[in-house]
């Protein structure tokens, strides 16, 4: 199972992560998540990994919605996405992400993707 969190601020942008060389699909962009730890709950994983990889505590934070996928790119895993709104921030990155923006919406089919987030935005 993964988790993950799509922020998106008062302009309908949702921040994007790039991949670093660290991590599965270098220089793809990606949503703040990853895999869950024995025993965690979806919105634990994605509060837990955005934490780590860009420095931001989400919890307590309202889900304005949760999507739950499974992905062609891993066919046998589950995948949550909670939409969460926030005011835009600077997240300070670890050694999983090389670079970060904030991308409109009506933007983020155009971007080079990871492939478990197509079709979720």
């Amino acid at each position: 199972m993964g988790a993950a969190i799509a922020f998106v601020d008062e302009r309908d942008r949702v921040l994007l992560l790039q991949r670093s060389k660290a991590v599965d699909n270098a220089g793809l962009w990606s949503l703040p998540g990853g895999h869950a730890e024995r025993g965690e709950r979806p919105w634990q994983t994605a509060v837990r990994e955005t934490r780590e990889e860009t420095g931001f505590d989400a919890r307590g934070l309202p889900v304005e919605d949760h999507r739950t996928y499974r992905s062609s790119y891993y066919p046998l895993r589950t995948y949550h996405v909670f939409v969460v709104s926030v005011d835009s921030f600077k997240p300070r990155l670890d050694h999983e992400s090389v670079g970060w923006k904030w991308v409109h919406l009506n933007d983020v089919p155009k971007l080079n993707l990871h492939p478990p987030i197509y079709g979720v935005l």
